[in-house]
């Protein structure tokens, strides 16, 4: 991995550890939050605004973990 660049990852499971996973990846140098996943679209909200106060991109938010898993360029 080069120095510029990035990590994807997906987070699931928003209102369960997924929420400590969301803070742990904001903090991570060369990290990008690229899907946020939770059958739940209430959850999203909180985590985007968190994303947005980091001023990371937003992620995609869906409900169905095997769309992200279909993204070759997911780590």
């Amino acid at each position: 991995m080069g120095a510029d660049d990035r990590v994807r990852v997906a987070v699931a499971g928003l209102n369960s550890r997924g929420d400590s996973h969301v803070g742990a990846y904001l903090g991570m140098k060369n990290v990008e939050i690229a899907y946020l996943v939770d059958p739940d679209p209430r959850t999203y909200k909180k985590h985007l605004a968190k994303i947005a106060d980091k001023k990371q991109p937003a992620p995609q938010t869906i409900t169905d973990v095997r769309k992200a898993l279909e993204d070759k360029e997911l780590t």
